[in-house]
């Protein structure tokens, strides 16, 4: 049953191994029965089972012998669970109206204490791999890195503000990230919908409506959560027609007058969408 090396008292496990049916340990070479069950292999009863698993070598030292079926039974032990990933993205404002009123400075505060829940969070259900990004637009818009980053690595960096409110640029380059790997992104298709959190203050100054029609044909930008902050001074039917559909449970926009409420509300719903959609196990898009 099993072959000896004396060189170096190796081990190797059978690809095809015969498996006892009750309690899935490997029938040894001369027994009929389980020493760990005690059920015995008769006639007419149940038949082993063959379990096809990869071959491997395990190494037994001749001066400290071990249970070789307790070995077979650690090196049978099932992968880890995989882990879908999900995306967050914020889409930032940074146009010159933000320093108004120290909303860009709120903003600068509330995130990190977001990100830190979302951290904990990934902790708590273990189902789900984290990733994370932030895009953030005035004159043009640009990734605060290249490309999203697991939860715990991600650090936020302080906006400035400047210039003008090019939102149709950042739903462009939205658009182009959120694109499946079948169809040359790099987004997966086994995958949790994103989230994707808004903060505006601003009117549009470019061609918004384009950048939001080509965001909205992307699979996951369709299935994503969609969260939207209106900022005192925001144009609240932007954000609404980046919202869409109010009556769907992914969707909502919040409006604060309070930027001592910032925090809390982003911190909130951030956190709860994202573990609704581990709730939910959305299956993968049908391609």
């Amino acid at each position: 049953m099993y072959s000896q090396t004396k060189k170096t008292n190796d081990y190797r496990i059978p690809e095809n191994p015969m498996i006892y049916p009750f309690c899935h340990l490997e029938i040894l070479a001369g027994e009929n029965f389980s020493k760990n069950c005690s059920v015995q292999m008769e006639s007419g009863a149940a038949s082993p089972i063959h379990t096809p698993q990869a071959s491997r070598t395990v190494s037994i030292h001749p001066s400290n012998p071990t249970d070789v079926k307790a070995i077979l039974k650690t090196a049978r032990m099932p992968p880890p669970q995989f882990k879908k990933p999900l995306h967050y993205i914020w889409i930032c404002d940074c146009s010159e109206s933000m320093q108004n009123g120290g909303k860009m400075s709120s903003v600068n505060a509330a995130i990190p204490q977001a990100i830190q829940s979302i951290c904990e969070f990934e902790e708590t259900v273990k189902k789900a791999s984290i990733y994370m990004n932030a895009l953030k637009f005035s004159c043009g818009a640009r990734w605060m890195y290249a490309d999203n980053i697991p939860v715990k690595s991600f650090v936020w960096e302080n906006l400035p503000c400047e210039g003008i409110t090019d939102l149709g640029q950042a739903f462009l380059l939205l658009a182009k990230s959120l694109k499946l790997q079948s169809d040359g992104g790099k987004m997966p298709e086994k995958a949790y919908p994103p989230v994707l959190v808004l903060i505006s203050d601003g009117y549009p100054t470019d061609d918004w409506e384009t950048g939001l029609s080509e965001l909205n044909k992307e699979f996951w930008a369709q299935n994503a959560v969609r969260l939207a902050f209106s900022l005192d001074g925001a144009d609240r039917e932007v954000l609404q027609a980046f919202i869409g559909d109010v009556v769907d449970k992914d969707k909502k926009l919040i409006e604060i007058t309070d930027l001592k409420k910032l925090a809390s509300e982003i911190k909130a719903n951030t956190t709860t969408y994202g573990m609704q959609k581990i709730r939910d196990r959305m299956p993968p898009p049908d391609r």
